[in-house]
């Protein structure tokens, strides 16, 4: 998990990646391409820590919720959940989709199961702890003003190798340190996606 600095683990080893294949890039691959390749990564990790939010998911994982997620007959998510394939009670047993709404109704991500009024049974988590499995994520792909917010973080993080002075990143060890203000165009498209944590 990125802190509030937006401190960027580089992948494998003690200089990042991106910062070391733009430096030396592949004969015959553009500049461009290595931004879109490689920089999208490093960007989609940042947007993602300053949004809160996961924005796609090319596979179905569980997640486990415990008492403090159940109020009454609600099952509160700490994650957009986009695509549900199943839910098991903390008893073991399984929940059958007629059982339960989600939460928006009609629109995604969800953040919430919600018990039918004739539901014969409730949440349990005396035994264990509730398993819901799906996508968890806003969306099964990125919308498309956050692809392309992505893409502008990661030409701006190209460009900030041959800037000197206090908001340029840095490598320092096998970490990147980002500065602390993102460009305004990307905090704009990111706006509507910020998640609001109660």
């Amino acid at each position: 998990m990125l802190d509030e600095s937006h401190r960027l683990k580089a992948p494998g080893g003690s200089q990042s990646m991106f910062v070391a294949r733009l430096a030396k890039p592949d004969a015959g691959v553009s500049r461009e391409t290595l931004v879109a390749e490689l920089g999208s990564d490093e960007a989609q990790a940042v947007i993602e820590h300053r949004t809160g939010r996961t924005f796609e998911a090319a596979a179905d994982t569980a997640r486990t919720f415990g008492a403090d997620s159940v109020d009454g007959d609600w099952l509160f998510f700490d994650a957009d959940l986009c695509s549900l394939a199943s839910v098991v009670n903390g008893d073991g047993a399984a929940v059958a989709a007629d059982q339960y709404t989600t939460r928006p109704t009609n629109r995604r991500p969800w953040f919430a199961l919600l018990l039918r009024p004739y539901a014969s049974a409730g949440w349990h988590t005396e035994r264990g702890d509730i398993t819901v499995t799906g996508r968890w994520a806003y969306s099964l792909t990125a919308p498309a003003d956050v692809v392309q917010a992505t893409v502008r973080l990661a030409a701006w993080f190209y460009r900030q190798k041959d800037n000197t002075g206090a908001d340029v990143a840095m490598l320092a060890g096998d970490t990147m340190i980002l500065p602390s203000k993102l460009p305004a165009d990307v905090v704009e498209l990111l706006r509507p996606y910020m998640r609001v944590a109660l």
